[in-house]
């Protein structure tokens, strides 16, 4: 039935998945893993184009040999067994069952084992010649079931060497146009995320950015084995999204709901800087100062039990979009191979953007001490973030905080309030500077200037934890001065008669 390209095994067990009942696969092999010249043939069984067995005269591939690798069997008694399956005529596994050289439960893990080693082997394969023919034995010897080709494939593509010839196949396979998600691929996905986790690829794909796939597979190796398996699996075709995909905006939806679809449109088409209305230097701080803002305007509690079920979807997709933007622009690795992606990966921004990390990476080192009582640590340590990053508000704050919890002087006290108050003169709405400060107000009994400040930072963040419970403690009364009650003296006349009664010692 002709000849199987490279990597084309998959689509043609895909393809047997519609055929009823169990079928044999038989492929012509010309060579061996190792370039030797040979020739041979797999015969690999089927439940409904998975596969559950493998039978083959081909030494490096049979079940002897993986039996021996094993040490499952002793090896005189694999070729005791494989001498009866030649003289009879039926693979080695029927020999296997009917000596009851392994428990059935036993066999059948072998005989999965060694299926998936062999199909594993054969995916990048060109495979000269191949047919298919039914089972008339109606399975295998054994209980082994079927194996899903969709993971053998991607832990394949995951381990494969030649990541050259990958490059080169999805290169042309792009060349230059748009890639679209096939109808019926959504499942795959969801596989592929399993075996790659978070890649940038899948998450381009669902949301429909099309134009970016081939951007970031071309500067991420991870991406590049995704988008490859992708293809290899005809799970991305080439041209614009159909024009039955697009999501139109209904007119008769409330206002809101209308806004939120077209939030999710516009972010689709922003980068991540965009999206979060920052530069691309800004600091990790401002990112997640982003993130939680826009956490807040589009958290989904804010509108359950009012929006539409597409109003829920695309406010999913747009929390979606801030939490890869966030989660990509905090990590050093994935921010550069972003930045590499859009193109503004120049010397001077990368240089900036490791001094960034630098230092947060000193403030982290110090938030650490100071949680663990290393008050002189943690000043060391934010004092040198300080020098690392000067324009980063969040480090003068830090130090403020150790200052005081290392000494109570009033020279500690002064030297906190310097630093805050500097904060505060360039950034006068930055919350964890306000915090400290109302802390120091607090501890000088100005409650009501700390207040202001407190309230300051509720108005920006309402659930701010800390301003929270700074806000209970000036709020709370002090309590009432203890009252000791004392019996009225009696009078003259009261004594005089508890004399007379005798009630008086």
């Amino acid at each position: 039935m002709g000849s199987i390209p490279a990597w084309g095994l998959f689509r043609v067990l895909r393809a047997l998945q519609d055929r009823p009942g169990d079928t044999h696969l038989v492929l012509g092999l010309q060579g061996d893993p190792s370039g030797a010249a040979t020739d041979a043939t797999v015969s690999i069984g089927l439940q409904r184009g998975r596969p559950r067995c493998v039978a083959t005269d081909f030494s490096p591939l049979s079940l002897a040999t993986h039996l021996a690798h094993s040490r499952i069997l002793p090896e005189t008694a694999i070729e005791h067994y494989q001498a009866s399956a030649r003289a009879a005529g039926v693979p080695l596994c029927r020999v296997l069952a009917s000596e009851r050289a392994l428990p059935p439960e036993e066999l059948a893990r072998q005989v999965e084992a060694h299926t998936r080693a062999v199909v594993e082997a054969l995916l990048p394969r060109a495979i000269p010649a191949w047919s298919w023919r039914p089972d008339d034995a109606n399975g295998g010897a054994c209980d082994s079931v079927g194996l899903d080709p969709v993971p053998l494939l991607m832990r394949t593509v995951a381990r494969h060497p030649d990541i050259r010839t990958m490059r080169a196949i999805v290169s042309r396979f792009v060349g230059g146009a748009d890639l679209r998600l096939a109808p019926g691929y959504e499942a795959f996905l969801t596989a592929a995320r399993e075996q790659f986790h978070d890649a940038r690829v899948l998450f381009l794909l669902r949301q429909g950015r099309h134009r970016e796939v081939a951007r970031a597979a071309d500067s991420d190796e991870r991406d590049l084995r995704v988008l490859f398996t992708l293809i290899v699996a005809g799970a991305v075709e080439r041209g614009a999204p159909r024009s039955g995909s697009v999501d139109r905006k209904d007119p008769s939806e409330d206002p809101v709901s209308q806004e939120l679809h077209h939030t999710a449109l516009d972010f689709r088409s922003r980068n991540h800087y965009e999206v979060l209305g920052l530069s691309v230097e800004c600091r990790v701080s401002e990112v997640e100062a982003a993130g939680r803002r826009l956490r807040r305007r589009f958290a989904r509690a804010r509108y359950e039990g009012t929006a539409t079920p597409r109003a829920l979807r695309d406010l999913d997709e747009i929390n979606a979009r801030v939490d890869e933007a966030v989660r990509t622009l905090t990590d050093l690795d994935l921010r550069t191979a972003y930045n590499r992606t859009l193109g503004t990966l120049t010397a001077d921004v990368q240089a900036r953007i490791a001094a960034v990390f630098e230092a947060r990476g000193s403030w982290q080192s110090g938030v650490v001490a100071l949680k663990a009582g290393d008050h002189q640590e943690a000043v060391a340590r934010f004092e040198q973030a300080m020098g690392q990053d000067p324009e980063e508000p969040l480090y003068p704050v830090a130090l403020a905080r150790a200052v005081i919890a290392a000494s109570a002087s009033p020279a500690a006290a002064s030297r906190a309030r310097g630093l805050v108050e500097g904060v505060l003169a360039r950034w006068p709405e930055f919350p964890e500077a306000r915090v400290v400060m109302a802390h120091i107000l607090r501890g000088e009994g100005r409650k009501d200037e700390a207040v202001e400040h407190v309230r300051a930072v509720l108005r920006q963040d309402p659930e701010h934890a800390e301003a929270c419970r700074l806000r209970e403690l000036l709020s709370a009364k002090s309590p009432p001065a203890a009252f000791r009650f004392q019996k009225k003296p009696d009078s003259v006349l009261a004594r005089l008669k508890r004399k007379l009664t005798g009630g008086d010692s």
